[in-house]
């Protein structure tokens, strides 16, 4: 299966390491990147369907949970992650509004696959919009 990953980082270097990451783990899925969040409905529009979203959390434009809650809305049936230095209690209980899956920054490319293998079960299961988001 083939899926369509947008990573969303206003850090360039951190956009190009998730990009490298996924490239290497899954070389047969797309892989596109977005520096400014302000920009990713219009790069996600330009790639649908998308089947995965990996926002930061902290950037200046539009925080990730932002972005995350618009794409509930834009790209329903995508699995959105967030990507955050902040693991705390608080920030857990937020993110479980508008995300399916935290990851901890620093991260390990272990953590970015068991998004992706998360993803590859819930594509391979059909599933009621209503209920996923």
């Amino acid at each position: 299966m083939n899926f369509n990953v947008l990573f969303i980082d206003d850090d360039a270097f951190m956009l190009k390491a998730l990009l490298i990451i996924g490239k290497r783990l899954k070389p047969d899925w797309h892989f596109f990147g977005c520096e400014h969040s302000s920009e990713w409905l219009k790069v996600a529009k330009d790639i649908a369907p998308l089947d995965l979203i990996i926002c930061d959390y902290q950037m200046p434009e539009m925080n990730g949970e932002q972005v995350l809650f618009q794409a509930k809305t834009a790209c329903p049936t995508a699995v959105r992650v967030l990507l955050t230095g902040d693991i705390s209690e608080e920030m857990l209980k937020k993110a479980v509004q508008f995300s399916h899956h935290i990851v901890g920054k620093p991260f390990s490319e272990q953590d970015i696959l068991r998004v992706f293998e998360s993803v590859i079960q819930f594509k391979r299961k059909p599933f009621d919009t209503a209920i996923f988001n």
